[in-house]
């Protein structure tokens, strides 16, 4: 009771996870990278969080080594933008590879990109960037106020951001690869969470070449950039 009191959740009691499918909480709790905690609440809501990541990464570690020895563990692949430096540090006792989608926090109004080499020299982990978001394309609902993810006119220039977020990767010996969202099919439903994106093919499975010419481009290219000598310019 202290506990639903203190953080304002909207579950009377535990039993209630049963038949709800999440935990609401006071958003002024959110936490953000590297922001300090500044009251005694938010330091034990971070603790609480981190708690729970523990047990959670623990559990799913415990268990995958238990039945598959040799399977690779990259953990939850989670928002980086309310992951801070601590949370990295408590997980990654308990997998092979940290697994954050996003190589940058802009679109979220964070003027931040993810801390790649402090991640790894604090946790020893390489980094898999799980879900990088290259921005949405659908001219009918793109200018919605609900979209907050950054917009594209064409394949093309929706073609050059994927191209531009895959050198970024590369050019980080930490960071192991990167997958992105609604790359490979057109989203069916224009009105559903990606609003309708178009991807590499459409539901017919004809390719859109002028959004794989830049995959193929940066495919030809991944290894020649992968071993370039970055400058901190670069």
């Amino acid at each position: 009771a202290d506990f639903i009191a203190v953080y304002e959740t909207i579950l009377g009691d535990l039993a209630e996870l049963l038949v709800y499918p999440g935990i609401e909480y006071d958003k002024s709790l959110d936490i953000r990278p590297n922001v300090e905690f500044a009251t005694p609440k938010k330091r034990d809501f971070n603790k609480i969080v981190n708690l729970i990541l523990k047990r959670v990464h623990e559990l799913n570690y415990t268990y995958t080594r238990k039945y598959d020895p040799n399977h690779l563990v990259m953990g939850a692949f989670f928002k980086p933008y309310n992951f801070n430096l601590e949370m990295y540090d408590t997980i990654a006792p308990y997998v092979d590879v940290l697994s954050p989608q996003m190589l940058d926090l802009y679109i979220w109004h964070y003027d931040a990109a993810l801390p790649v080499q402090e991640i790894y020299e604090r946790t020893g982990k390489p980094i898999y960037i799980s879900d990088q978001y290259i921005g949405t394309m659908n001219p009918k609902t793109r200018h919605l106020p609900q979209i907050s993810y950054p917009s594209a006119d064409t394949d093309a220039d929706r073609g050059a951001v994927l191209y531009r977020h895959v050198q970024k990767a590369l050019a980080h010996p930490e960071v192991l690869g990167i997958t992105f969202c609604t790359l490979l099919w057109d989203q069916p439903d224009p009105s559903g969470h990606h609003y309708g994106d178009g991807g590499m093919f459409d539901k017919e499975g004809n390719e859109t070449t002028e959004y794989t010419k830049y995959v193929r481009a940066i495919t030809r290219l991944k290894y020649e950039l992968r071993e370039k000598a970055y400058t901190e310019d670069d």
